[in-house]
């Protein structure tokens, strides 16, 4: 996203130009765990005062107190109107919009608390070129590689610990630019549509001899 776009989609959504964004785009569901990093980010504010955390992605607005994901979603909610003006949730935007929320991310969070099968929002975000913080989990292992694709953290559930980790590498614009460089050129190698369809042909082929 150039300049001038990021400049006008931070004052749409009421974030000043000087802060820096902690992305997260995905479910808000107990399995993502956006609840850790809304807990993680509050600790973050203690650290540092130039960070916005924002939240894109489907909120469950079904009047159901039964339903699970209806009530992690409150608490979500709930969490970041108490850091109004420094954490917003905005739900879900158009498809065809994500890649100018991902232009306006400093670093976007994967905090997964499942043993994710792929993890496409990490695989997004590399393309778009915004270093990623995933949770050490699953599929995100295959794409994520410490300090060359991206970042990994073990336990997204210690706030303290997850904020040390952002606070880190939001301090680092080496580490990010460094990676920020690589994981593009991973998912260009590796995950362009054209070269998934080729192998996932060549699969199939394979198994129907």
């Amino acid at each position: 996203a150039r300049p001038d776009e990021i400049y006008k989609l931070k004052a749409e959504l009421g974030i000043s130009n000087d802060k820096k964004v902690v992305l997260y785009t995905g479910r808000v569901s107990p399995e993502k765990g956006p609840l850790d990093l809304v807990h993680a980010f509050r600790e973050l504010l203690a650290l540092r005062d130039d960070v916005f955390l924002l939240l894109v992605g489907e909120i469950p607005r079904r009047n159901n107190p039964n339903d699970k994901r209806m009530r992690y979603g409150r608490l979500v909610t709930e969490a970041c109107e108490t850091m109004a003006g420094r954490c917003r949730c905005i739900g879900v935007v158009p498809p065809d919009r994500i890649q100018d929320y991902y232009g306006i991310g400093d670093l976007v969070v994967v905090p997964s608390r499942f043993e994710e099968p792929f993890g496409m929002v990490a695989i997004e975000a590399m393309a778009a070129g915004v270093p990623v913080l995933a949770a050490r989990k699953g599929g995100l292992l295959e794409c994520v590689k410490p300090d060359e694709t991206g970042f990994l953290i073990s336990n997204t559930e210690d706030p303290a610990s997850f904020a040390h980790e952002m606070h880190m590498l939001l301090s680092s614009p080496a580490r990010l630019d460094h990676v920020r460089y690589n994981a593009r050129r991973y998912v260009e190698q590796y995950h362009r549509w054209e070269i998934v369809a080729r192998d996932l042909e060549a699969k199939y082929q394979a198994l129907l001899g």
